[in-house]
């Protein structure tokens, strides 16, 4: 093991040759740009960028006017030009506000602050230097001999001793240096928490990133980092000028953020991805099953027990977490939106979202559409004929739910809902009421009569349903009527007259599928009959 001869030379010569200006740094600040953000539905990446000129060895360029909330841990730095990264890290500048009470105070601690990292940075050198003897001495110890001479017992021994003892001091003298230095990184930090109480000003947040360069050169300098208080949401703008023109969707992005510093007419882009999702592919483990226990018949219960219950005994948790447990672990993982896919768009032109939380439009694409327009009308629930829009081959404009403004001939005429995540490829959009399509419900004389049948009471109801369109165009418009269904067997329901409609059962409801001429006028007749106990009281009519 003791092939260390020439070690004492060679040591020498290594801590001679130990680049000291890798350790003292020239600090030069820079007003980086911000000029990039990639905006997740939580959360935000931002990108600063500069040019700096470096002399020779190290330097450390501060980046000013970095956002408050930003993770440490994704501190990232891009360089492009000659030189080589050595190290960055998050710093926190408390300016003097000289209207502060205590202003010759907070002088006296950050002079103090600046005294700690002057000193923090020797004892940063004097650690350098140390680690470099502990590895040149190990490196020396593992290195196989080179010659086939004799060993020199008596050099042999005086070097071991030397290596224990200097070894034994270089152990001590690190452990000491990491001690003082952690000690006086601890009471910057008390000093910083004391300027906090005494000092009204706002803390400058700052990122630090050291450099070595051979010689002067010229850098373009970039970092960029997470931040979580920011978002965005989508939203659209319809505008159809007349049914019988096309639809202009405008796709727009409602940006915030709450980062601490303005983005000014900056590039942003809008993902659905998620930046904190686990990203480690699925183990399969083996599938274990067995035989259940066996419980008494009081035991016994399924899911839909558990449904409703505040207070369990130890054997109901256990059955609801087991319950819990199959549901996360067959359910899919989607975004908020809904959406098990990831959408992303960049903004054409820059945009300023002020820091503050307050969401600001920011418009991505805009589309024109040739959708189909119908009419749609449920007279027993509304009395208003609604437009809608349908939309066909949807998906290729990564759509995804939201609001929509809707402007029907040049004038608000509402907001919507967006839901373009259904299982066919053409969605409706509603365009909001049109009382140019007159649709009225009326009871025709004689109607909601009752009669007794033993006992049993039987009422009939006969209803109208007129529809005029006033346009000078031809319109195709949907008519709905519910019909009502019994909930337990003792109720009768008899359709008398269907007025030509298309009975449908998921809904119960008649439906009509009506093409109206310009000016034309329609109607339907219906009649249904209840029949029920005559003690009895019927809920819902």
């Amino acid at each position: 093991m003791l092939r260390a001869i020439g070690l004492v030379s060679g040591l020498m010569i290594a801590l001679l040759l130990f680049p000291l200006s890798r350790v003292f740094a020239a600090e030069i600040k820079v007003d980086a740009k911000l000029n990039r953000a990639q905006v997740y539905l939580s959360g935000a990446q931002v990108f600063h960028t500069t040019q700096v000129r470096l002399p020779t060895g190290t330097s450390r360029v501060v980046f000013d006017g970095i956002a408050g909330s930003l993770n440490a841990a994704t501190l990232r730095t891009t360089l492009k030009g000659d030189a080589t990264f050595v190290s960055m890290n998050e710093r926190r500048d408390m300016p003097i506000d000289s209207s502060a009470p205590g202003f010759k105070n907070i002088k006296g601690l950050q002079d103090s602050i600046t005294s700690l990292n002057y000193f923090i940075e020797d004892k940063q050198a004097e650690k350098a230097v140390l680690e470099e003897e502990q590895k040149y001495i190990s490196g020396q110890l593992n290195a196989p001999r080179r010659d086939s001479l004799p060993l020199d017992i008596e050099r042999v021994e005086r070097t071991a001793d030397f290596i224990g003892r200097r070894l034994g001091a270089l152990k001590l003298n690190l452990a000491a240096v990491k001690r003082t230095i952690a000690e006086s990184q601890r009471h910057i930090r008390t000093l910083q928490d004391s300027i906090r109480r005494l000092n009204t000003g706002t803390p400058r947040h700052e990122v630090v990133v050291t450099i070595f360069t051979e010689r002067a050169t010229t850098l373009d300098l970039g970092i960029s980092y997470m931040i979580d208080q920011a978002g965005w949401s989508p939203s659209y703008d319809i505008r159809v000028p007349d049914i019988d023109e096309g639809m202009e969707l405008d796709y727009k992005a409602l940006v915030w953020q709450n980062s601490g510093i303005d983005w000014e007419d900056i590039a942003i882009s809008v993902s659905t991805r998620n930046p904190g999702e686990n990203s480690n592919h699925p183990v399969v483990n083996p599938w274990m099953i067995g035989f259940a226990a066996p419980r008494r018949a009081e035991d016994e219960f399924d899911a839909d027990d558990l449904k409703g219950i505040q207070t369990y005994d130890m054997h109901a948790n256990v059955v609801r977490a087991q319950i819990n447990q199959f549901a996360f672990a067959t359910a899919p993982t989607l975004n908020p939106l809904g959406a098990n896919r990831v959408v992303e768009f960049t903004t054409t032109v820059p945009a300023s979202i002020p820091t503050g939380g307050e969401a600001h439009m920011v418009s991505l694409q805009s589309h024109e559409l040739t959708p189909l327009y119908e009419y749609y009308a449920v007279p027993k629930l509304d009395p208003d004929a609604f437009l809608l829009a349908r939309i066909s081959g949807w998906s290729k404009y990564n759509l995804l739910p939201g609001n929509v403004n809707v402007y029907f001939r040049g004038n608000f005429v509402g907001t919507t809902q967006l839901n373009p995540f259904s299982i066919t490829d053409t969605i409706s959009v509603s365009l909001g009421r049109d009382r140019n399509v007159v649709v009225k419900r009326e009871s025709r004389i004689n109607a909601d009569e009752s009669s007794f049948l033993g006992n049993d009471i039987e009422r009939t109801f006969d209803y109208t349903i007129f529809i005029r369109n006033t346009y000078a165009q031809p319109i195709t418009l949907t008519l709905e009527e519910p019909i009502p269904k019994a909930a337990i067997e003792d109720i009768e329901v008899d359709l008398d007259e269907d007025g030509g409609g298309e009975f449908h059962r998921q809904k119960n409801s008649l439906r009509w599928r009506l093409e109206l001429g310009a000016s034309a006028n329609v109607q339907k007749n219906i009649r249904y009959t209840v029949t029920y106990p005559g003690d009895r009281q019927v809920y819902g009519l």
